[in-house]
């Protein structure tokens, strides 16, 4: 296991200050199924990098919380109005193994949907 800690922007002007990525964790998620990009998505579990993202709460719409099996609690799907444009973040995905997993397959197909509205 490994962790780094990062400063980047993000497209929506830096409302991502930082991150911490904790490779090879199992963690399990929960979903907003308010948001559309969550409809018929059910919690699901893998093992992947675990991302620590601080976001503007006042801009951001949070839709996607992963929890790790160590307790950690963190910020795996978010939304961001910027002009008239959209913005998606979702951190997971980084191995073959989570990319198949029926639900993040879903997923993924339709943050591009709801990115191309």
């Amino acid at each position: 296991m490994s962790a780094i800690r990062t400063s980047h922007s993000q497209p929506d002007n830096s409302k991502v200050q930082t991150s911490t990525v904790i490779d090879g964790l199992r963690w399990r998620t929960r979903v907003d199924p308010r948001h559309p990009v969550c409809a018929d998505i059910e919690e699901f579990a893998v093992s992947d990098e675990h991302y620590h993202m601080d976001v503007n709460p006042e801009e951001t719409h949070v839709f996607l919380e992963s929890f790790s099996d160590r307790g950690d609690r963190c910020i795996a799907g978010w939304t961001h109005k910027v002009g008239k444009g959209r913005f998606l973040g979702l951190t997971p995905g980084h191995t073959a193994g989570v990319i198949n997993h029926p639900m993040m397959k879903k997923l993924i197909i339709q943050s591009v949907k709801w990115l191309a509205e």
